[in-house]
């Protein structure tokens, strides 16, 4: 016996179809009777739900809100490793030319002290 839905074959005892579980009690398919044709169902154009446009223009501008959040944090890092940069040189040029200024000045007062005392 076949399946009166999908065709499938069965046993001529059963009540359910094995492959898509339909009833087989109401069904008038004898045993023995070749396999039944399957019915072919009509494909319909599925219809795609756009979303409003509402939505799109939201999903948008919370993009570029986030868009312009990244380049202003960006923006910010850069500008703070630049100042770091400056700081960085700033105290590098201070330090060297303390140390210049005391060699220096220190080999300056040892040859007066040694112009004095000789």
């Amino acid at each position: 016996m076949y399946c009166g839905k999908c065709g499938a074959q069965i046993a001529d005892n059963a009540r359910f179809c094995t492959k898509c579980g339909a009833p087989l009690e109401n069904m008038t398919v004898a045993p023995g009777i070749s396999k039944p044709e399957k019915v072919k169902k009509e494909k319909t154009a599925k219809v795609k739900k756009e979303k409003p446009i509402q939505d799109v223009q939201k999903a948008e501008s919370v993009a570029m809100a986030q868009d312009k959040a990244n380049g202003s944090a960006k923006k910010i890092l850069k500008t703070l490793g630049i100042v770091c940069l400056i700081g960085l040189i700033i105290g590098l040029l201070t330090i060297g030319g303390y140390i210049a200024y005391t060699v220096f000045f220190d080999t300056l007062l040892q040859k007066t002290d040694k112009d004095k005392s000789g």
